[in-house]
């Protein structure tokens, strides 16, 4: 006997591997085994394995020389980990984003393999919600209609709700009305931080008819659950990214909140955004005979420009919610004229100060958000005019301050750290720290408010598991009275007393070598704003040295649409999304000279296709795209002491992108042998280009 069998690899494609007699029993369709790695039949107890997922089985293997064969080891799995509906959409998805169909697959498959059951203890009672308001009610009845009025059609929906609109409430409704009709539901958040105010708020609603997955839990939790919708035990699914691909049974909705964040496109492997992937399994769900169509709803404040742009072509229904559902209206924004203004200075501005001390006495909760991690963003010589920076990437290292006896410099991009020297390696003169982190206002609260309590949320802090949900818990209970952090809390948090939010260097990120650099800024601004006076009245402060660049001046006033014209002005005269497409293909390997050589090689080979395909004559029908650019260093040129180099190519059309991708992908598969060192990452639609 020998299967054919799928490994997590983006190289290897399909292999047949040989099944020692002992196992025939065993063997099932979509089960996961480990392999002997390049030895045949005889191989020892010793010998090195590899994870698989078995896809075909061929019983009769009379006549195959088994002997180069590799070797099933033994079962990893006593059931099938995926259904048929997942193995056949791993083949779009691989063939879309130009990636291996094992990377495809095995990031549909928690990593766990021991099922345990675990009881969510949640302290909220089940909630008593409000009936919907107006606005509520007529964006879910018109929803609904459209879905009753042709049940073969799929819809997509944007619902373009300000912050504390309730737009959640709509999801509910929508959920429960799609559970009646038992049909499956997959609801996606994007941040693991968030999962807890949706747990709190959902799981007493739906009970065991929902099932949450994401990377925050542990690994045998999160198999678990997986399992139990893969066994139909679940039909409602809350998770983050990789939870799209969750096997619900009946997928008949799914709904994206804070649909324009970033997280929901996968940066490592196989890169699927999970708003295609969505659409992508509503349109293919097989034979449909329920009385509802499919639906895929996205909410957000800032939907991102290429949604709103498609709704305004009426590819999308748009929804717009202007009125907050709790009563009071958005906060009010002011900028202080008198900004921090060098680095001696405090990072609070006295305005900002004076203000905290308001609503803190009259017993609110604050906000404090920037956007940098560490203590100071960099460690600079004035002799050598230049930052101590990371030995493995294109980076300054990043001052952070772990204790009153031990100061590091760490890179955020490889992990590498080391002891804060005072002095210059190169010339021993003093190093001056730069720039404001996250870390340097826990000493400005330590100073000017002693006595209430506070607490940080960035990535160096909720590293551990739990942390995040017994913050937000904290402030909740109003055990925390100030709640500093970076961008991840800006995403969705519901907290009753927060009603003062000060921005904090409102500026960082528009500098950054990305077209998209505009857009996360504004949406980052009024996502943050957002958090204040959800449920009474609230201000915003918000210190920036840059007050009338358009995406601060814009978002000062709340102004979505005057952001998007300017935005869309700008991108429609550069040839940028959404009006082309963007293929990025990333080559990097350790051997800077090995990088260029192969790169000499692949331009060469660009060149021969571009004359064999009258590149220069707009007469000609041909397959390449229309821009290409490249290649050159990427932004970023350097990580984790790999080199980087990149190629951007632009079209309208989807399929000569994919072309142009696939041939590459050829080109570089036939120079594997010579070029083993030289990595290629495809990626479609990328939302960086760093």
């Amino acid at each position: 006997m020998t299967v054919s069998v799928y490994l997590n690899s983006h190289i290897k494609d399909l292999i047949e591997c040989f099944v020692p007699e002992t196992l025939h029993s065993k063997i099932i369709l979509f089960q996961r085994v480990f392999i002997y790695i390049g030895v045949g039949a005889g191989a020892g107890a010793g010998a090195e394995k590899t994870i698989g997922l078995v896809v075909h089985i061929h019983e009769d293997s009379s006549g195959k020389n088994t002997d180069n064969m590799m070797q099933i080891a033994r079962i990893a799995d006593k059931e099938p980990v995926i259904n048929q509906e997942q193995f056949e959409l791993s083949d779009r998805v691989a063939d879309h984003y130009l990636a291996a169909r094992g990377e495809v697959l095995f990031a549909m498959i928690p990593s766990g393999r021991r099922e345990k059951a675990v009881n969510l203890e949640l302290s909220a009672p089940p909630p008593q919600l409000p009936p919907l308001n107006q606005e509520q009610e007529k964006i879910f009845k018109k929803i609904m209609a459209m879905a009753s009025e042709s049940a073969a059609r799929m819809n997509v929906h944007l619902i373009h709700g300000i912050t504390g609109s309730g737009k959640t409430r709509i999801y509910i409704e929508l959920i429960q009305e799609y559970l009646k009709r038992r049909l499956g539901v997959i609801f996606l958040i994007p941040e693991i931080a968030l999962s807890y105010q949706f747990l709190e708020t959902f799981k007493p609603i739906f009970g065991d008819q929902m099932a949450i997955l994401h990377s925050g839990l542990s690994r045998s939790f999160r198999f678990s659950e997986y399992k139990r919708v893969l066994k139909d035990e679940a039909r409602l699914v809350v998770g983050t990214r990789s939870s799209v691909f969750a096997p619900v049974k009946d997928l008949g909705l799914v709904i994206i909140d804070e649909e324009h964040d970033t997280s929901y496109k996968e940066h490592t492997g196989a890169k699927y955004h999970a708003k295609w992937v969505a659409h992508d399994r509503l349109r293919h769900s097989g034979e449909w005979a329920f009385p509802v169509c499919k639906n895929m709803v996205l909410g957000s404040a800032t939907p991102g420009i290429d949604s709103m742009y498609y709704a305004r072509k009426k590819v999308f229904t748009l929804h717009e919610m202007k009125n907050r559902a709790t009563g009071p209206g958005l906060p009010k924004i002011e900028i202080p004229l008198h900004q921090p203004a060098d680095d001696s200075s405090d990072v609070l501005s006295p305005f900002l100060v004076k203000k905290m001390d308001e609503h803190l006495k009259a017993g609110n909760q604050v906000i404090l958000i920037l956007n940098r991690r560490g203590y100071n963003h960099c460690a600079f010589c004035s002799i050598c005019q230049t930052n101590v920076m990371c030995p493995n990437c294109s980076v300054s290292l990043t001052y952070h301050r772990e204790s009153t006896e031990e100061n590091l410099l760490k890179c955020h991009l490889c992990g590498y750290h080391e002891q804060f020297n005072l002095y210059c390696k190169e010339c021993s003169a003093k190093l001056r720290l730069l720039g404001k982190g996250i870390q340097k206002v826990e000493d400005a609260l330590e100073f000017h408010f002693p006595d209430y309590p506070y607490a940080r949320m960035d990535h160096d802090s909720v590293s551990s598991r739990g942390y995040a949900e017994d913050v937000i818990g904290a402030m909740l209970s109003r055990k925390i009275d100030i709640l500093i952090g970076t961008q991840m809390i800006t995403k969705g948090f519901d907290l009753p007393g927060v009603t003062l939010v000060g921005l904090l260097n409102a500026d960082i990120g528009l500098s950054l070598p990305d077209f998209r650099a505009p857009e996360r800024v504004f949406q980052l601004l009024i996502q943050a704003a957002g958090r204040a006076g959800r449920h009474k009245q609230g201000e915003v402060v918000m210190q920036t040295m840059q007050p009338r660049h358009y995406a601060i001046a814009a978002a000062s006033k709340y102004d979505y649409n005057t952001f998007l014209e300017y935005e869309l002005n700008i991108r429609r005269k550069m040839n940028y999304p959404p009006f082309c497409r963007l293929l990025r293909v990333l080559f990097r390997s350790k051997s800077e000279e090995n990088l260029w050589h192969f790169m000499t090689r692949l331009k060469a080979h660009i060149q021969e296709i571009s004359s064999e395909n009258s590149l220069f004559d707009r007469q000609t029908n041909r397959n390449l795209p229309q821009e290409i650019l490249g290649p050159v260093e990427a932004p970023l040129y350097k990580i984790n002491n790999e080199f980087r180099v990149h190629i951007l190519a632009k079209d309208h059309s989807l399929d000569r992108l994919k072309d142009f991708g696939k041939n590459l992908r050829n080109y570089y598969h036939t120079q594997r042998r010579k070029f083993d060192d030289v990595k290629a990452d495809f990626d479609l639609d990328p939302l960086d280009v760093l």
